[in-house]
């Protein structure tokens, strides 16, 4: 009964979104007492509520918004699955986790309105939302927060959102800024936003993760690279078996440990690779926390996974990662582009190298003409062929050999 309700909801989501919209219009919160005023003063509102590597890709932004509001209360409504790495940061007074799942659910008006309750009782003279690809339901997040003024980037993805539902709410924003299309790389995007609201001259660079503690025993021991095989659909997650040869010719190549990582729902790819791999391998799937694996990923010499969170922890911890990547929103998330060659922050402890080119993942993809789809775009090809394998083509489509072949110059690369 439940999915059935759940399926008819998705089916009513563009009607139940026009009440919303309606809803965050009518109920726009600004500060409009003195007391209200001067509990605000000094204080500012960041709004980030992507998923864990778009937020990681954020991070090299966010920390030239910490540059520019020295000496202000920062406050970060973000992802509750970002909360840990956010506080590690050290770039935010405070954050507020945000249950992402319930509030992007259509027919979840009881947890919006209470989730809204809860953040009118913040008072800022400044909220920026961040996100190039907005949802609605970000913006009733952004309504509810009483500020003074609220900033927002304008999107023209339309991948959330429709284009009528987004002119509505930029209504409730006093600027809508423009800071590209769909094709410009984040990294760059994020620091183009952060120019335009700042004025500052900052300039893109690779996200830096500082490194925080972990128990003892927690890094394996010697050198050993990563396998980080999870993705957020299976449509996107190159085939087990194919990890675990291209794992091979890494230990085969170099010597090194193998070391699976991942969620506690991934525990069946590390089942597979082992099963594919001729050799020992490390399985940290489902034992470590989320900093606790950035930990263990700082600490390796490569990294090669799917188009996740592991590619975005690689980069921000200097270890060399190479993606499996297909082409759905290809060179807006990867391959990375950045506008300055130096790193913008952290510490000899934070950062494996301090060569900015071994930071950027390396990517592996199979060139199509539908490069761009946003997926929602696929091609009845692709649709077919994702029935018929669970795969999009373009995934599918990246053997081994293209793989082993990238391999080849990333060692190389890191002089192996």
């Amino acid at each position: 009964m439940g999915s059935i309700l759940r399926k008819a909801v998705i089916r009513m989501t563009p009607v139940l979104c026009k009440a919303d919209i309606w809803q965050l219009r009518h109920n726009n919160n600004r500060i409009e007492t003195d007391e209200q005023r001067a509990a605000a003063k000094g204080r500012v509102a960041l709004v980030r509520l992507d998923a864990i590597g778009d937020f990681v890709i954020w991070l090299d932004s966010a920390a030239e918004f910490r540059r520019q509001f020295a000496g202000r209360h920062i406050i970060l409504i973000c992802n509750k699955a970002c909360k840990g790495i956010a506080e590690a940061s050290g770039l935010f007074d405070e954050v507020v986790p945000v249950d992402t799942g319930r509030l992007n659910y259509a027919g979840n008006f009881r947890f919006r309105k209470e989730l809204s309750h809860e953040l009118e009782r913040i008072n800022v003279e400044l909220l920026i939302q961040t996100a190039f690809s907005r949802r609605v339901y970000t913006d009733v997040v952004s309504a509810a927060v009483r500020a003074e003024k609220k900033l927002t980037i304008r999107d023209r993805s339309f991948d959330n959102a429709s284009q009528g539902a987004l002119k509505a709410t930029d209504t409730i924003y006093d600027s809508v800024i423009d800071a590209g299309d769909g094709h410009v790389m984040e990294l760059v995007r994020n620091a183009e936003f952060v120019r335009k609201v700042t004025g500052s001259t900052f300039r893109a660079s690779v996200p830096v993760l500082r490194a925080t503690e972990v128990p003892d025993g927690m890094i394996p021991e010697g050198d050993y690279f990563v396998v980080f095989p999870g993705g957020s659909f299976r449509a996107k997650m190159w085939p087990i078996e194919r990890f675990a040869q291209a794992a091979q010719f890494i230990h085969d190549t170099t010597g090194w440990k193998c070391c699976v990582c991942g969620s506690p729902d991934e525990k069946y790819l590390a089942n597979g690779l082992t099963s594919h791999y001729n050799g020992d391998v490390i399985d940290m799937t489902g034992k470590t926390t989320l900093l606790q694996s950035i930990e263990v990923i700082r600490h390796a010499k490569l990294l090669i996974g799917n188009d996740t969170s592991g590619i975005h922890f690689a980069a921000a911890t200097g270890t060399k990662a190479v993606c499996v990547f297909g082409g759905w929103h290809y060179g807006r998330f990867l391959p990375y582009k950045i506008e300055n060659g130096q790193l913008s922050g952290g510490n000899d402890n934070d950062i494996n190298n301090n060569d900015i080119n071994k930071c950027m993942p390396a990517v592996c993809v199979h060139d199509m003409e539908c490069f761009n789809c946003r997926i929602v775009d696929r091609t009845s090809q692709c649709q077919k062929h994702m029935k018929d394998t669970g795969l999009f083509t373009c995934v599918d489509m990246v053997s081994v050999k293209d793989v082993t072949d990238v391999l080849k110059n990333v060692l190389r690369e890191l002089q192996i």
